[in-house]
């Protein structure tokens, strides 16, 4: 197996969250992919019923991945979780397997081989675990889309071989979203848990559901799309970001949406960006020796979301087309 120079150029940083919706596609086109998955908890059902990506649980947490699979004997659901670099959580593994028990499931990890092998002892908790190099290698026979996606899987196993995109969770950094969390939190803004934090990490998204009212009339499909609040701190700005709506809008009219209101607005591909001009933090530094900045900040993020609760989000309803609620 071998990729060209070229190819191996392609990403600078590969997320769990990019390997995630590959491993979506992958199960949803390859039955030889969802047979890695059967086969690794002892099961020979390899026809799809559903697949889908960050699927909230009944006990507050999340699955990465949710795939049904089908046999003349029934179905079977398998919860999947994606490890590229990061440590398990607090009783995340737990989580899994006592939710597999009352529903009858199963619980699988993905990862590449070094931290299968690291982590041997919460891996061998799960009903089964899956390789990525198991992945990439079968996508290999899948012609020029399985190519691709396997090209993504081998950034990502050499990424971790390297160490990481990033450092180990990063103290300071932590101390920093955490105290800025708090902060927010006494003023009005969402609570969000204290996390550990990488090292690369210069932005804070908040929950999707929590952060913003989400737009009335676009049909959300599962995964990453919506209305989100985030602060990026290094870039100095708070941010209404629409994910996955740039398609399904009338583009000159959320212009004149942007202009009205003197926000700054950013285009790309897929998604639209009310941007609000905020301090910027330097999120390696103490948050206290930066208090008044902070503070500033703060208000800036809850300026963002006044906006979108009380015009923003009708504003955008206005500019819906029909294909949105499709």
């Amino acid at each position: 197996m071998e990729f060209s120079d070229s190819e191996l150029d392609s990403f600078n940083a590969v997320y769990e969250r990019d390997i995630d919706i590959a491993l979506v596609v992958a199960l949803r086109a390859s039955a030889a992919v969802r047979g890695l998955f059967a086969g690794a908890m002892g099961s020979a059902a390899t026809n799809l019923v559903n697949v889908r990506n960050s699927v909230p649980t009944p006990d507050g947490r999340e699955a990465d991945i949710e795939l049904v699979l089908a046999s003349h004997t029934g179905s079977v659901t398998i919860e999947i979780e994606n490890k590229l670099d990061a440590s398990f959580q607090s009783e995340q593994v737990e989580s899994y397997l006592k939710r597999a028990m009352d529903a009858k499931s199963f619980a699988i990890l993905v990862a590449p081989h070094q931290y299968l092998a690291a982590s041997q002892v919460s891996a061998t908790r799960f009903h089964g675990t899956v390789r990525y190099e198991d992945v990439r290698d079968t996508l290999l026979a899948d012609g020029n889309w399985g190519r691709s996606i396997a090209l993504l899987l081998e950034h990502a196993i050499r990424q971790h071989r390297r160490g990481g995109r990033m450092s180990p969770d990063s103290l300071p950094r932590s101390q920093f979203f955490n105290a800025f969390a708090e902060l927010g939190a006494n003023s009005g803004l969402p609570s969000i848990p204290d996390r550990p934090r990488k090292a690369g990490a210069g932005f804070l998204w908040y929950p999707r559901d929590v952060g913003l009212t989400q737009v009335r009339g676009w049909k959300l499909p599962n995964g990453a799309h919506g209305a989100w609040l985030s602060a990026k701190f290094e870039h100095g700005s708070a941010d209404i970001e629409l994910t996955g709506i740039r398609s399904l809008v009338d583009l000159a009219a959320v212009r004149q949406i942007a202009l009205e209101t003197g926000m700054d607005l950013e285009i790309d591909k897929i998604s639209l960006r009310f941007k609000t001009a905020a301090p910027r933090l330097n999120p390696d530094e103490p948050l206290e020796r930066q208090s008044v900045e902070a503070r500033h900040f703060v208000q800036r993020v809850l300026e963002a979301r006044a906006w979108w609760e009380s015009k923003g989000r009708r504003s955008i309803e206005a500019c819906l087309l029909p294909s949105a609620a499709r």
